[in-house]
This record gives C-alpha cells, sequence and structure tokens, in this order.
C-alpha cells in the first residue's frame, strides 16, 4: 500500500509513484502480509496497528523506501 497522486489513463489504467511502489510492494509481501511504504501521510483507520518491517531497495526509487507491515489489533477481554 502507498499513498499520494496518481493519474488515470485512457479511463482504466491508473499511473505513478504511489502505483509502482504498491505494487513493488506487493511483490515483497509474504502471502498473508499487508505491506505499506512508512510516510507521513499514512493514515490508518481504528483498529489497525503498523509495525515497523524493513526498508527495501527498490527497483525505479533512488533511497531506500522504509516499510511497516500493517495488521488488526488485538484486544483482550477479560
Amino acid at each position: 500500500m502507498a499513498t499520494g497522486p496518481v493519474i488515470l489513463l485512457d479511463g482504466d489504467d491508473y499511473v505513478g509513484r504511489a502505483v509502482n511502489l504498491a505494487a513493488r510492494l506487493c511483490e515483497r509481501a509474504e502471502s498473508d502480509q499487508i505491506l505499506a511504504a512508512a510516510d507521513d501521510t499514512l493514515a490508518l483507520p481504528p483498529g489497525v496497528r503498523a509495525t515497523r518491517a524493513t526498508s527495501f531497495h527498490i527497483k525505479g526509487f533512488v533511497r531506500p523506501v522504509d516499510v511497516v507491515a500493517l495488521a488488526p489489533m488485538t484486544s483482550t477481554v477479560g
């Protein structure tokens, strides 16, 4: 998952930095994992937590991208 501006081409194709980054993160995620770029614009809904995963060198990006793993918050009732 990544945030940022995108461009809609020909009514059915989205392009831009955020689209490319999200696609690269999907390639790196495990089958039961959601990865997101850790940046200041990432706003999580209630009940979702982010834990630092790693920093990746991603094709097409000059600097390594800081990445977080997203997961539901667990609560204990008792």
